[in-house]
C-alpha cells in the first residue's frame, strides 16, 4: 500500500517551512543576509523541480511565496520570490536535458531583475538608476581615463548585463553542483 502522492507534499511542505524559517531569520538578523539566504534557497527549489512534476513545482513556488510574505519583511519577499524563479527554470531545463542553460537562466535573470528592482523597487522608493551613477561616479575616481570612454548610460548597461550573465552563471555552477550528486546517488 504505497502512496506516491503523500511523499512529493510532505517534502514540498518540508521545504516551505525552512523558507519560512530563513524568512524569520532574516528577519531577526536584521537583513543581513538577504541576497545570500535567497541563493541558499535556490537548492531545495531547484532539486524539487528536477524530481518532480511542475505542478508540484508550482503548488510550492506559490506556497512559498505566501510564506515569506507572511514571515518576512517585504524588501526581502521582492529579492527572494523572483530568484526562486531562476531555481524552477534551472530543474526544468535540466530535467529536460538542455544543453546551453546559460542563455535562458540570463534571461530570467534580467526579467527578475527588471521585477525587483524596477516595479518592486519603485515602488519602496528605490532608484536603480541613482545608484548606478554614484558606481560610475565611484569607478571613475578610481581610474579617471574611463570617463573619457564610457559614458554613465552605457556603463550602466554594461552594469546590468554583467549582472545577469553572472547571476546566471552562478545559478548554472550551482545547480550542477546538486544536479551531478543527485545524479551520481542513483
Amino acid at each position: 500500500m504505497k502512496n506516491n502522492k503523500v511523499l512529493p507534499i510532505v517534502q514540498g511542505a518540508m521545504i516551505v517551512s525552512i523558507y519560512g524559517v530563513l524568512g524569520i531569520f532574516n528577519t531577526y538578523t536584521g537583513s543581513v543576509f538577504d541576497i545570500l539566504i535567497s541563493y541558499v534557497m535556490l537548492l531545495p527549489m531547484i532539486w524539487y523541480t528536477y524530481v518532480y512534476p511542475f505542478k508540484y513545482t508550482f503548488s510550492l513556488f506559490i506556497s512559498s511565496a505566501v510564506v515569506v510574505f507572511m514571515s518576512s519583511q517585504l524588501l526581502f519577499w521582492i529579492f527572494s520570490i523572483p530568484t526562486l524563479s531562476l531555481g524552477v527554470t534551472y530543474g526544468l531545463l535540466s530535467k529536460q536535458k538542455r544543453r546551453n542553460l546559460l542563455i535562458p537562466l540570463t534571461m530570467v535573470s534580467a526579467i527578475k531583475n527588471f521585477i525587483s528592482f524596477f516595479i518592486f523597487g519603485s515602488l519602496l522608493g528605490l532608484s536603480v538608476y541613482i545608484e548606478g551613477q554614484q558606481i560610475y561616479e565611484y569607478i571613475i575616481s578610481v581610474v579617471p581615463f574611463l570617463g573619457n570612454i564610457i559614458s554613465v548610460e552605457v556603463s550602466f548597461l554594461l552594469l546590468w548585463l554583467l549582472i545577469f550573465i553572472c547571476e546566471a552563471y552562478c545559478v548554472l555552477k550551482y545547480g550542477n553542483l546538486l544536479i551531478q550528486r543527485m545524479v551520481n546517488k542513483k
